[in-house]
């Protein structure tokens, strides 16, 4: 568990309507910065602003404007160009996909990574595997917001017996923020890495989704009811950390632990949730933002001198109140 402050925090939090970078009318000299960052990897990225800077401005600009320069160095074109070309598709096409405010589709949608998992073309996979499964089951529903409710919850309870991967704490060849490809590749993931399946799930059928934990429990779990859940799906002692899922809907975000089948804002660890401190580096909640904010965290196993760190927005006030 998490003994140290994983956080680089300057206050600020998030309402659900974070602030929004400007990535509309502005000419291709805005890319030349990121470009002179880009190293042996330029071509790949000049080859994207070549081709879509045009037709897909919003999503080229944002991406470019907010990913790590670790990887504007090693990204490859093809993962950014389905990530640009599919979500924009959705956009237009998935049932919910026109409703979703452009702010939440850029930082939650078009992302093709979550915190500090590896790159990988997961979207296409995804979207092919399980896109018109998640329309079909939302068929039918009254509102926006509950369709993306009942496909999100039918993607939790099917994509991870699809994929074969079932939760393990630790495993041969197990580090936590593993990527999508990885954990199919291993069989298991800890609760990050499932987050980061739910996530890309959700995205690949244009659902807003990012991950969010905590770095420090506050307290123990209690009670017998909860033995089962906390050995399949994640840690439960005061100092462990836990990451699970959230997803945009009705206009705010709903969590929802992955591989777990509850309802949404109701599971296992929702009065651990409940006790975390507000604005607290170790005992906060925060979900992960690929939008740059006023905070930076790294894994609660990682140290600051490792240099992966990832954006975040607090999120405690919405688990306290």
């Amino acid at each position: 568990g998490a003994t140290r402050s994983p956080l680089n925090f300057r206050g600020g939090g998030d309402d659900g309507r974070a602030t929004f970078i400007n990535c509309v009318n502005e000419g291709k000299e805005e890319f030349s910065s990121y470009l002179s960052e880009a190293g042996a990897n330029r071509a790949s990225l000049e080859r994207i602003i070549e081709e879509f800077a045009e037709s897909h401005h919003d999503e080229v600009a944002f991406l470019l404007e907010n990913m790590p320069k670790k990887h504007l160095r090693e990204i490859p074109y093809e993962i950014l160009a389905s990530s640009i070309t599919l979500s924009k598709r959705l956009r237009e096409e998935a049932p919910w996909g026109g409703d979703v405010p452009l702010e939440i589709y850029l930082n939650d949608v078009l992302p093709y990574s979550c915190v500090t998992e590896p790159i990988e073309d997961w979207r296409p996979f995804l979207h092919a595997k399980f896109a018109q499964k998640a329309f079909d089951e939302a068929a039918g529903q009254a509102s926006t917001a509950a369709s993306i409710e009942k496909a999100a919850l039918w993607l939790n309870e099917n994509v991870f017996r699809e994929l074969n991967v079932t939760y393990k704490a630790f495993y041969p060849g197990h580090h936590p923020d593993q990527g999508v490809f990885e954990s199919m590749s291993l069989g298991y993931a800890s609760c990050t890495g499932l987050s980061v399946i739910l996530v890309a799930a959700c995205r690949s059928v244009g659902i807003p989704a990012r991950v969010a934990g905590t770095p420090s429990w506050t307290t123990d779990s209690s009670g017998e009811s909860l033995v089962q859940d906390v050995a399949m799906h994640g840690l439960s002692k005061a100092g462990q950390n836990h990451n699970w899922v959230e997803i945009w809907y009705g206009g705010r975000w709903h969590y929802l632990g992955a591989s777990e089948i509850s309802e949404f804002d109701h599971t296992w660890f929702s009065n651990q949730a409940s006790q975390a401190i507000e604005f607290n580096e170790k005992h906060g909640i925060f979900a992960s933002s690929f939008r740059r904010t006023n905070a930076t965290m790294f894994m609660p196993w990682k140290t600051a001198e490792d240099g992966e760190t990832y954006f975040v927005v607090e999120r405690t006030s919405s688990y306290t109140s």
